[in-house]
């Protein structure tokens, strides 16, 4: 989802598309919320010298692996496509189409299977004779 919003910002601003962007950060997914983890923990640690110096160890393989996968995946052919920028029109006209989509399938009835059901009545009860 999130490739599918940045998608026209990225050709408008960069002139390019990638075809591999999904695979490539499906591969490094699992070290961003470590690098933060680890960012966060060495900021208030700068006071004492050593620590943060064994936090950043850790911090700079994962970063490693993160540019590594990224250059691989970056430079296998046919892994992005140089294109014009897209129009201001055309933009919104997309973004249009794409929370439209969006509404329209997060509907309940486009998922019947997930909408609240409601427990069957009990039968009525039978009027007593006169």
């Amino acid at each position: 989802a999130a490739q599918a919003g940045a998608m026209p910002l990225v050709a408008y601003y960069f002139h390019d598309l990638s075809f591999i962007g999904v695979v490539a950060n499906t591969l490094v997914v699992w070290t961003v919320p470590l690098l933060l983890a680890l960012g966060f923990l060495a900021v208030p640690l700068q006071a004492v010298p050593v620590l943060p110096l064994l936090l950043y160890l850790p911090v700079n393989a994962l970063l490693a692996i993160l540019t590594g996968v990224m250059h691989a995946c970056a430079g296998l052919p046919c892994a992005s496509l140089n294109v014009p920028a897209p129009s201001i029109p055309l933009m919104c006209a997309y973004y249009t189409l794409l929370w439209g989509g969006a509404i329209y399938y997060a509907r309940p009835a486009a998922h019947p299977l997930l909408e609240p059901t409601l427990p069957d009545a009990p039968p009525p009860k039978p009027k007593p004779a006169p």
